[in-house]
């Protein structure tokens, strides 16, 4: 199911919870072994450690059955399907989806700087296509207000733009505001023992494209619909499918 239908915490909710992180311009993310406010959720940001597919379904299950987080669960699903940025998906408006939800237009992406949120063309510079399969064409479909939607298509739980840092944060990580700590929900899976251990939320991103590769997709296509070159897409992935690479056996017997 790719949307509870019974969820509270939905696009169309009209009661909001009420936010810790009310009148905060942004969350720091502290570790339980140390005191000192810092950002730890960059750990692990860039190296390519994705989750597999079964861990996956688990992390969307969780959200899926949370009272409240339900709300994202489409976000983190979406992020699975795409294997966009979060800067990207928080900035996708329901104008760069065709009226058929079969195609989507990336171009420009949310970003926060100072505390403000800042509107920019994406890392590339360049605006990509990407085509709906029937499981994203769905997904859409179950949260698509009506035929003439506009807008932001994923907002927070009081229908602002989503802060993602707030989100990895609060969300999929976990921090510590007011002296209070809160567990997001892939940090807890990990410690249940519920997924094999934490990873940030990015590795949704690398997720995609591992499974992309180990599928048999070409390089070159999905270097376009993940906005990267095919030079990057060789250099940190295509090394990751199971096994390695097997050299196939020439017909040279004679």
């Amino acid at each position: 199911m790719f949307w509870n239908k019974s969820c509270n915490w939905g696009v169309s909710a009209n009661k909001i919870p009420s936010n810790p992180f009310k009148g905060m311009k942004d969350l720091i993310v502290i570790p339980s072994n140390k005191s000192k406010l810092e950002i730890t959720e960059n750990s692990g940001y860039n190296s390519i450690d994705p989750f597999s597919e079964a861990e996956a379904k688990v992390i969307l299950k969780a959200f899926e059955n949370h009272h409240q987080y339900c709300h994202y669960k489409p976000l983190v699903h979406f992020l699975f399907l795409t294997g966009c940025r979060s800067s990207e998906a928080v900035s996708l408006s329901w104008e760069h989806i065709s009226s058929d939800l079969k195609i989507i237009t990336f171009q420009d992406a949310i970003v926060s700087a100072s505390g403000n949120l800042i509107k920019k063309r994406l890392k590339n510079k360049d605006v990509r296509k990407f085509p709906c399969n029937q499981q994203l064409q769905d997904l859409l479909s179950s949260i698509k207000p009506n035929d003439k939607a506009e807008g932001i298509v994923f907002k927070s739980l009081d229908g602002k733009i989503i802060r993602t840092r707030v989100f990895n944060a609060l969300v999929w990580n976990q921090c510590t505001i007011h002296g209070k700590k809160y567990i997001g929900l892939v940090r807890q899976l990990a410690n249940d023992g519920k997924i094999h251990h934490y990873r940030p939320q990015y590795q949704t991103r690398h997720t995609f494209i591992t499974c992309m590769i180990n599928a048999g997709m070409e390089v070159r296509y999905l270097a376009q619909l993940v906005g990267n070159s095919p030079e990057i897409i060789y250099k940190y992935y295509a090394g990751l499918k199971p096994g390695g690479f097997i050299i196939p056996s020439l017909d040279l017997d004679v």
